[in-house]
């Protein structure tokens, strides 16, 4: 409930890169309570909003895992753990 207060509140204020973590997070915590079907829905919105947050901000970049080259790599990789469908 607070993760979904918070990227409203976020995209509300145009933090896009922070509704990207918001539903990364939120993704990510469906696969530890089990529900991998909801998990690949914020995954996909995560996706989303970095890319809106990544057209407002050319060039800008986010801070990645080591070995993650981008945004879509991660959240293909978080899909790929998490089994969702392509």
């Amino acid at each position: 409930m607070h993760f979904k207060k918070a990227a409203e509140l976020f995209r509300r204020t145009n933090q896009l890169d922070m509704v990207a973590n918001v539903h990364l997070s939120l993704g990510d915590s469906q696969v530890i309570r089990g529900d991998k079907g909801s998990s690949c829905a914020y995954y996909d919105q995560s996706l989303d909003a970095y890319r809106e947050w990544e057209q407002a901000h050319p060039g800008e970049k986010v801070r990645l895992p080591p070995n993650v080259r981008n945004f879509a790599e991660l959240i293909a990789n978080a899909k790929s753990e998490a089994a969702c469908k392509p």
